[in-house]
């Protein structure tokens, strides 16, 4: 199957939204398909300008896993990204995309950087979520493995899309009780943001307990 590609123009500077990082008209031209379950891809979803600061301010050390924002260190330029990111533009846009009230949902945000071989296993997302955004920040030679598939069922290779986890594509698929995804088994970088709108602040304190522990642990391992 092909790799999911979604093109769309851009709008000049000075008509681009959230800080002008992110080319919020190309999600706005961007297609949602929503069988077997709402989704959108588009590819160069951050400015070409923006992107190059964004991929070398990107945190190097981290290993598999997520990291919740406070537990990693990055610089200005991953900074004014994940502003932008939160963004009411941004989640005004989602909203209509997905045509799901997003209001007053709170928003957990995590950093990925490195795949494990038992990384990418097939699942869908809590029900404690709503809405999933993944933005993909890799090196053009990190893209070989890796690819993010949408699946119609939980066997990795029952995929109805499959989409390279390139520099500035941006993922996004409605959280539902069918929204399988994952990807083959893959060892090394695999740089991505993970925004999720979520149903309330305690889910929003559940998942950062469970990724701020997994950081925690990893670091003593490390030490170890």
């Amino acid at each position: 199957m092909p790799v999911a590609q979604v093109a769309a123009p851009s709008l000049p500077p000075t008509e681009m939204g959230a800080g002008g990082i992110l080319d919020l008209a190309a999600l706005r031209h961007a297609d949602v398909v929503f069988e077997p379950y709402p989704h959108f891809v588009v590819e160069n979803f951050v400015r070409r300008d923006h992107l190059t600061p964004i991929l070398e301010d990107f945190p190097r050390e981290l290993r598999g896993g997520s990291y919740p924002l406070d537990r990693v260190h990055h610089g200005e330029a991953v900074g004014a990204l994940i502003e932008a990111l939160g963004s009411g533009e941004l989640r005004e846009l989602v909203s209509r995309k997905f045509q799901i009230d997003l209001g007053d949902a709170p928003v957990t945000t995590t950093l990925r950087g490195h795949s494990r071989t038992k990384d990418g296993k097939v699942h869908t997302d809590s029900k404690s979520k709503l809405v999933t955004l993944l933005l993909y920040l890799n090196e053009p030679g990190d893209v070989e493995a890796g690819h993010l598939r949408l699946l119609r069922s939980s066997d990795v290779e029952d995929f109805f899309c499959e989409i390279a986890p390139g520099a500035g594509t941006l993922a996004g698929f409605r959280v539902t009780e069918n929204c399988w995804h994952g990807y083959r088994p893959y060892e090394g970088p695999r740089r991505s943001v993970q925004l999720n709108y979520v149903t309330n602040a305690a889910a929003t304190d559940r998942h950062l307990w469970r990724h701020r522990l997994s950081a925690r642990v990893k670091r003593l391992i490390r030490a170890a």
